[in-house]
């Protein structure tokens, strides 16, 4: 059984521009949210085992140059873990903290 569903959110390199309205981040965030919600609105699956993560252009499977590798970037991946990591990953910070 597992112990988090991770949904990760992509986006392809938007311009740098103030007139912008939607960030990266806010847009990958988004689209992590959506599949999020489906999983649980629609599919049923438990909430609590659930996040979802929006990385906006900061981890991209290629160069984003072209507009093919554009599309490639606008993705959601869904990490399935026995583990909960992110309490791992916590605690490891926590232990560093409190030495």
């Amino acid at each position: 059984m597992a112990e988090v569903v991770r949904i990760d959110g992509h986006t392809a390199a938007i311009p740098e521009d103030p007139n912008y309205a939607v960030s990266d981040r806010r847009l990958s965030s988004d689209r992590a949210n959506a599949v999020l919600m489906h999983f649980e609105d629609v599919i049923g699956v438990n909430p609590t085992l659930l996040l979802q993560v929006g990385f906006g252009k900061w981890v991209p499977l290629n160069e984003n140059k072209t507009e093919e590798e554009k599309q490639k970037n606008r993705r959601v991946e869904i990490l399935i873990s026995g583990r909960n990591l992110i309490t791992e990953e916590l605690e490891i910070i926590y232990e560093k903290l409190v030495d």
